[in-house]
């Protein structure tokens, strides 16, 4: 069972949250049927193709409901002196790169997006071995993740310009590491005829991120160090116009390593308190 504290205004006292967790499917869609539900592991594949009917019960071809589907990763981290994100999105007939991150201390913030031109897939499906990878020159962005090298990595390379500095940074997790938990969540989106899948991993990571000197910026090196990351990959029957909210956390709490990501969104089933991905881990 997963547990979580919650509180409020409206609850006196801390209370008990339970959501069960089982084992995972084979596959997240069977014969046209979903699997719901919150899994201790994730299938080879984040797939979430040949949902029966999915929009509005009309038996469309399964080639025109697939392109309602949409691909995101969102990588959140935090190391020295900096928090931020590297986040693909990926929306069949382009996809979208970028990374911004602020500096703890000063507030200061950078970002760096560049657009990527149509192929076949942006974002990954197998979660055994795969790379997601934005191979512009002035905005090299790269997730990679492989089961059998025990490895989970971001790297960048971010030429200066706007105003804005030259970045590199490279940060590396293991799949072996005791603090590495993952979950699969599946859930309505926001009814049962549609469905949105995601698979959520923490991981202390190791690495840097440096500010490189150019004409009119002085340059930040970083020492190799230790730091958190939350990374989640998601896949969903998206509707025409979608809202979304998330809150990320990554630090020590009571000398303890706590990570935490609550989202909430316009596709949110009714029983989006036991049907959701909010997640929360603790190092003990």
């Amino acid at each position: 069972m997963h547990r979580a504290l919650i509180s409020g205004p409206k609850i006196p006292e801390a209370s008990v949250y339970l959501r069960p967790i089982s084992e995972p499917p084979k596959s997240i869609v069977t014969n046209g049927k979903v699997a719901f539900g919150t899994f201790s592991s994730v299938p080879a594949k984040l797939d979430i193709r040949g949902v029966k009917a999915p929009f509005g019960g009309i038996p469309l071809p399964s080639i025109l409901t697939n392109i309602r589907i949409k691909s995101r990763i969102a990588y959140m981290f935090s190391i020295g002196d900096y928090i931020g994100m590297a986040e693909f999105f990926d929306d069949k007939m382009f996809g979208l790169a970028e990374i911004i991150f602020w500096n703890k201390t000063t507030g200061k913030k950078l970002a760096y997006h560049t657009f990527m031109t149509p192929r076949r897939r942006f974002v990954p499906v197998r979660l055994d071995n795969a790379v997601c990878v934005s191979f512009n020159k002035a905005r090299y962005i790269r997730v990679m993740w492989s089961r059998k090298h025990d490895r989970i990595s971001l790297s960048f390379s971010l030429r200066a310009g706007g105003g804005r500095p030259a970045v590199k940074g490279s940060f590396s997790a293991h799949f072996s590491d005791p603090l590495h938990k993952e979950l699969l969540v599946v859930t309505p989106a926001p009814t049962m005829r549609r469905c949105s899948a995601t698979w959520l991993t923490t991981m202390p990571i190791h690495g840097s991120l440096n500010i490189l000197a150019g004409r009119k910026t002085q340059g930040i090196p970083m020492q190799d160090a230790d730091g958190l990351a939350f990374m989640a990959l998601n896949r969903t029957y998206y509707k025409y116009h979608v809202k979304s909210e998330m809150m990320c956390g990554l630090g020590e709490y009571e000398g303890k390593k706590l990570l935490f990501r609550f989202v909430t969104t316009s596709m949110d089933p009714h029983e989006a308190d036991y049907s959701n991905e909010n997640v929360v881990v603790i190092d003990d």
